[in-house]
């Protein structure tokens, strides 16, 4: 009759015709149905052909299809609420395994029972199993919410659970492969499992990146960094550098385990929250440490003593241990963001991205062991991580944590900076005292009947020869410092900003500088602008004193030529201005060219008349 029809179609009565048959059919499957399910839930092989062929044959494949899930469905739903109940003082971590596991021996025994029934099988038992998972109750992520709720590590957990269902997945594709069905599976009715698989995980997986930035903010709360003096403190931050680096690792293979690589720009703000968080604490350290070593000069204090700053060269070798954990956490910076690059770039063709850059669009294989939710879920940024990816793929100028690596930068140098005050402080004690030394308070030139001694007979004051001392020291200590085969320091001390450092007038033409130059250099400039700076702020200089000042820094001037770095123009003015004599004094000024702000002060301090 149903072939007839096909043939009078045109006929006037046609619509009366096809009524009576769908009734018919509809009479044909009421009376076969109750039999079609049993024979699927007994797996009656000959029956089941048998009632499946005929509803092929009346053009109800449909139909079959729901009296095969419905006949399925039921056993799973009961299945899994027998394995929550059964199991309720287990973790869902504990008993979704053994869950898993059983629709896994289901999927492998329904495929191979069903190729000899259906002509489509995978799609059968597919569209079955997607059915089932999506009908349990309660529902799957009901439960999943419910397990995580008050879970102090619930990304920990969220990721094992999501493992488990990733291996479910794997083992419905090696099944399929096992039996060579792979190629016959459709995408639709795949997608459509995939997504009843992996849907449950989707709204956490869409808040991944607050998930990791509390798990690694957390983690990153057990890594002290607090400990007793100098010493001890740079020891725990060496210490806490690999434990900073492999936290940040577990985060990107978190992001891949849990989110399959989709979350990456959720893992860029995470990863920039752990180094900014990391990388605070140690700002406040390094306030601490200055506080410890009594490197703050106290405001509206000039002439103090900065405290114990003596020639005490270990506290300076513990500040250049403090440089090698910036070189050390600068070189791991670097590689960490190479492999970050790296990794995402190897997963990208795991992602099921299509090779075209615009638009990239999923490619039509379809995995049952992953899902792109963001596709669904969030188009706008699943573009963007895509471009994120060509971006990849096209371009070697790419970097990820520009904030984070801007403020590891200014941290290495505010590290640099301490090591210098550090080198620096016994320096500037000295320097710092010179306005008030006692020598300057010498008679007046108007009083008295002394004959002033002439300069070649003055020696360098106690002062001066401690700070030239000092500064010739340098070489040899500054040397067992910069000469550590350490790669770390290394390349803290060539990448890093030191103060003074970037005045280049000092330097010796023909000398080729090198990082201990570097400091050599950094200090003897800030001696050289300090030492003007307190020159100029001495209140009265006699003739005799200002001829042994004049001493005094042609003597500096000396030290700093063997140390092959030039004395600066201020301080061979301020020599000739101090010897000039008071009645020449005005002719030498215009035939050194001196300027005003220079020649006007000294004079003032000299008493002389301008």
């Amino acid at each position: 009759m149903q072939k007839s029809l096909a043939v009078l179609h045109d006929i006037p009565d046609y619509e009366d015709r096809s009524q009576k048959l769908e009734s018919l059919k509809n009479k044909l499957e009421s009376r076969i149905s109750p039999k079609l399910i049993s024979a699927f839930n007994t797996h009656t092989l000959v029956d089941a052909k048998l009632y499946s062929q005929i509803f092929t044959d009346i053009e109800r494949k449909d139909q079959l299809q729901r009296y095969y899930t419905r006949a399925h469905k039921t056993r799973l739903v009961k299945l899994w609420q027998t394995v929550q109940t059964g199991k309720a003082e287990q973790s869902m971590t504990e008993w979704l395994p053994s869950f898993l596991d059983d629709l896994t021996a289901m999927w492998h025994a329904e495929v191979k029972w069903c190729s000899q029934v259906f002509s489509d099988p995978c799609d059968t038992v597919g569209s079955m199993l997607a059915e089932s998972l999506m009908g349990l109750e309660p529902p799957f992520h009901h439960c999943l919410a419910k397990s995580v709720e008050n879970d102090n590590s619930q990304l920990t957990s969220l990721i094992s659970l999501r493992q488990a269902v990733v291996r479910f997945g794997r083992s419905l594709e090696q099944g399929l492969v096992s039996q060579g069905l792979q190629s016959q599976a459709g995408d639709e009715e795949m997608h459509a499992l995939a997504r009843a698989i992996h849907s449950p995980f989707s709204e956490f997986q869409l808040t991944y990146a607050s998930l990791e930035q509390d798990h690694l903010l957390a983690e990153l709360g057990s890594i002290s960094l607090e400990a007793q003096g100098f010493m001890d403190t740079v020891g725990v931050i060496s210490d806490s550098v690999p434990k900073l680096y492999h936290l940040a690792d577990s985060a990107v293979g978190n992001c891949f385990t849990f989110t399959d690589g989709l979350g990456f720009v959720g893992l860029l703000s995470a990863l920039e929250s752990l180094f900014s968080s990391y990388l605070s604490r140690l700002d406040i350290v390094l306030l601490e440490l200055k506080s410890i070593c009594r490197l703050e000069l106290p405001s509206g204090s000039q002439a103090v003593a900065l405290g114990d700053h003596g020639e005490d060269w270990g506290e300076a070798h513990n500040a250049f241990r403090l440089l090698q954990c910036c070189g050390d956490l600068l070189l791991k910076f670097l590689a960490f963001q190479s492999n970050l690059s790296s990794s995402i770039l190897s997963r990208a063709p795991q992602l099921q991205l299509s090779p075209s850059p615009s638009p990239r669009t999923p490619v039509s294989h379809v995995s049952l062991h992953t899902y792109n939710y963001l596709v669904e879920h969030r188009p706008a940024e699943y573009q963007q991580f895509i471009e994120l990816i060509y971006q990849l793929e096209t371009s070697s100028t790419v970097s990820f944590l520009a904030e984070s690596q801007r403020h590891l930068v200014a941290f290495s140098n505010g590290c640099h900076t301490f090591a210098f005050d550090m080198l620096f402080a016994s320096l500037k004690e000295k320097l710092l005292r010179i306005p008030t030394l006692k020598e300057w308070r010498g008679e007046s030139d108007s009083g008295g009947d002394s004959i002033p001694l002439p300069s070649f007979t003055l020696s360098p004051l106690t002062y001066i020869t401690q700070i030239g001392d000092h500064l010739l020291t340098l070489p040899q200590q500054l040397e067992s410092f910069t000469s550590q085969d350490s790669s770390a320091l290394e390349y803290a001390l060539k990448s890093s900003t030191i103060p003074f450092s970037s005045d280049t007038a000092a330097v010796s033409p023909d000398h080729e500088p090198d990082v201990a130059f570097r400091w050599i250099h950094a200090i003897t400039e800030a001696t050289m602008q300090l030492y003007f700076q307190q020159i100029l702020d001495i209140p009265h200089l006699s003739h005799q004193s200002a001829l042994q000042l004049a001493t005094d820094i042609e003597y500096l001037c000396n030290v700093l030529t063997a140390l092959e770095v030039n004395p600066s123009v201020n301080l061979k003015q301020a020599v000739v201005l101090l010897k000039a004599h008071p009645e020449q004094y005005e002719t030498t000024v215009k035939d050194e060219n001196i300027p005003s702000r220079l020649y006007t002060r000294v004079a003032e301090i000299r008493g002389i008349d301008i």
